[in-house]
């Protein structure tokens, strides 16, 4: 007997999202600004640039998925 293989259960789609982000120093403090992505704008702060590249990263990935 064949086996049937449902395509559309198989398949990911992709979607596009679109959002404007800002990168924000106020003396020694940075803040990443994300607008678009949620209702509200999302507010990430830290010391350190990388740090806060890092947050930036691991909340969009998390929004996105």
């Amino acid at each position: 007997m064949p086996k049937i293989l449902n395509i559309g259960e198989s398949r990911q789609v992709m979607a596009e999202f679109f959002c404007d982000i800002e990168i924000l120093r106020n003396e020694g403090e940075f803040e990443a600004r994300v607008e678009g992505l949620t209702p509200n704008v999302m507010s990430l702060k830290s010391d350190n640039l990388e740090e806060l590249l890092e947050q930036l990263t691991i909340e969009l990935e998390d929004k996105l998925n």
